[in-house]
Formats: structure tokens, C-alpha cells, sequence
């Protein structure tokens, strides 16, 4: 019996997500207008989905398969180490940014149980693609999203302001 090989791409990701039970009907019609590749940047360490591991860096630019194949798995993808400061292509100290893990995106949305007339405030945005989703969902009117990174700079008492705010 030969190895049964699962389909690459979005509606791979989709069928896996609805099979687990994630991605409900409900969300399948929004999820199919809101591609998560839209929303990921070049340069990406996907994560392991047993734990909180990422493998090597993917480029788009150099291996478009493989960043392709990454970001329509089942899997976090960390965008951003060290609140930005790291620069290389290892591994950073601490992610800092991330498109996280479908299934969990998915689980999140079910539980939050919006609807018609519902509004939404996302502390956290990310790449924007769980507050596109919400805004496709609920329209973009209903939406606001609040990215913050938050470096202490030298001196006490010394923060930066909050680094975009964005509505959908």
C-alpha cells in the first residue's frame, strides 16, 4: 500500500484543518478568502508543532517551495526574533513575532464565538492575518488591531511608543 500523501498548498491546509476539527463551516468560507500567505513575510522560521522549536530560516527569494510548503502547513512561523534587533539568519534569542499555528487560529476563533454586530479589539497583531480574518468576518468597521513592541530603551522609566495600530 503506498503512503498516502497530503495535499500541498491551501486547500491541503484546509482539508487538514476541518478533518481535526479547527476550521469549522462556519470559518471555511472566510479562511478560503483570506490567504495566510498574503500576510507572511520572505524571511521565516517555521516552527515544530510539538513544541516551541523553529527550523532553519526560509527565504522566499532563494527556496519558494519550501517557504510555500511552510506556510500552508500546520505549523507556527516565527517572522521576527529579538524584537527585531537580531538580523541574521540562525536562530534570534527570543521570537518576537509570529503567524501562529492554523489549527490554533482556528480553535481561537471557534471559542471567541463572534457574530453579526459583534466588535473586536486583537492586542497583539502579528502578521495581521487572524485580524484580516476577523475583518472579513465581521467587516473591517468591527475590527481594530494593536501591534506593540515595547523596547526599553537606555535611562529608567524610558519605553518606546507602540509601534503601529491598525484598523481594519
Amino acid at each position: 500500500m503506498a503512503a498516502r500523501k497530503e495535499e500541498v498548498g491551501p486547500s491541503g491546509l484546509a482539508s487538514a484543518l476541518v478533518a481535526s476539527g479547527a476550521l469549522q463551516s462556519d470559518w471555511l468560507p472566510t479562511y478560503e478568502a483570506v490567504p495566510r500567505d498574503k500576510f507572511v513575510p520572505d524571511r521565516i522560521w517555521p516552527g515544530i508543532s510539538d513544541g516551541t522549536r523553529q527550523n532553519p530560516m526560509v527565504d522566499r527569494t532563494e527556496d519558494p517551495d519550501a517557504w510555500f510548503a511552510a506556510v500552508y502547513s500546520d505549523i507556527p512561523l516565527t517572522t521576527q526574533w529579538d524584537d527585531g534587533s537580531h538580523t541574521g539568519d540562525g536562530l534570534g534569542k527570543t521570537p518576537s513575532s509570529s503567524s501562529s499555528q492554523p489549527h490554533m487560529v482556528f480553535s481561537m476563533l471557534a471559542d471567541l464565538g463572534v457574530a453579526d454586530g459583534h466588535r473586536v479589539l486583537e492586542i497583539g497583531t502579528g502578521t495581521g492575518w487572524n485580524s484580516a480574518l476577523l475583518a472579513h468576518r465581521l467587516g473591517a468597521e468591527n475590527v481594530v488591531s494593536i501591534a506593540s513592541t515595547l523596547r526599553l530603551r537606555r535611562g529608567p522609566g524610558r519605553t518606546s511608543a507602540p509601534r503601529v495600530c491598525l484598523r481594519w
